[in-house]
């Protein structure tokens, strides 16, 4: 089975699963987790119920997206960091080679 995620989603697509998971994450804070309902977060990130569950099917995978999304961020930035510096490893005089 091919999931939203999986797909290639128009910008709108994009900016509606944005505003769902931004409307989770606020929600998960100020209520916790146990009593945020998908209902509730529908209706912070202004889309119907159906609509919120059309793009992520529980609570646990907007949270499974929030831990994709900040890995992704994570590992682009150190990428950045890692690719301008050369390794150096115990032992090596000098840059050793990837």
């Amino acid at each position: 089975m091919t999931t939203v995620a999986e797909l290639e989603l128009t910008p709108r697509a994009e900016q509606t699963r944005a505003a769902i998971v931004a409307a989770a994450l606020r929600l998960f804070r100020e209520n916790g987790y146990e009593a945020t309902t998908m209902r509730a977060i529908a209706r912070e990130a202004d889309v119907s119920t159906g609509n919120a569950y059309y793009y992520f099917s529980s609570k646990e995978e907007l949270v499974q997206q929030f831990y994709e999304t900040n890995q992704a961020d994570h590992l682009a930035a150190c990428r950045e960091i890692l690719d301008a510096r050369p390794i150096s490893r115990p032992g090596c005089l000098a840059p050793c080679a990837r």
